[in-house]
């Protein structure tokens, strides 16, 4: 019961195919609510977030990569005005 309040949907209870059912806004919300508190408080070996870390660092890259990528774009732009 307290899984259906803290979410709004009783992730348990599932009725018909399962596609429809996640096809459904609510139950979509509530898988991704359930989806992202695993990704960011899941841990082992003393409480240790091993996903979040994770997560971070492959941003952090992505940042970098975006930003490298930009200020070649940037670079190849002025070139080619000049």
């Amino acid at each position: 019961m307290l899984r259906q309040v803290e979410l709004g949907v009783n992730l348990e209870d599932q009725h018909g195919p399962a596609a429809e059912w996640v096809a459904q806004e609510p139950n979509q919300r509530a898988i991704a609510k359930k989806f992202k508190n695993f990704l960011f408080s899941y841990g082992v070996d003393g409480n240790e977030r091993i996903y979040y870390h994770r997560l971070r660092a492959v941003c952090r890259g992505a940042r970098t990569f975006h930003s490298r990528r930009t200020a070649t774009a940037t670079a190849k732009y002025e070139a080619a005005l000049a």
